[in-house]
């Protein structure tokens, strides 16, 4: 994960259970206009226990996005077969920040 965030990974505790924050921005445009930051803490049987998470608005998110993403978010992790997915849910934050606050577009309830 260091290699892929880069600047965005920040880790807070490396010894168990580890804890690190990823910094979700848009793709492109205004980096700086929506920001969120994912908390993440594994448990002692990652992946095969859930990890846990926390979500803390930088700039630009409302409760209501924070509502939308949590339920991304919790949505992975429930059909995560215990399976890692720590990727999967930062890179869905961040589809999620781009296509509906970037772009736009009106948030659907599924």
């Amino acid at each position: 994960l260091t290699h892929i965030y880069l600047d965005e990974f920040t880790v807070l505790k490396e010894t168990a259970p580890f804890k690190f924050t990823v910094l979700c921005k848009p793709y492109r445009g205004n980096q700086f206009e929506y920001q969120i930051s994912l908390m993440f803490e594994y448990t002692k049987q990652y992946p095969f226990t859930p990890l846990k998470y926390e979500l803390e608005p930088i700039a630009g998110i409302t409760r209501d996005n924070l509502n939308n993403i949590t339920k991304k978010i919790d949505d992975i992790i429930n059909n995560s077969h215990q399976k890692p997915v720590v990727f999967d849910i930062v890179e869905e934050t961040r589809n999620w920040i781009h296509e509906y606050l970037v772009e736009g577009k009106a948030f659907e309830e599924e």
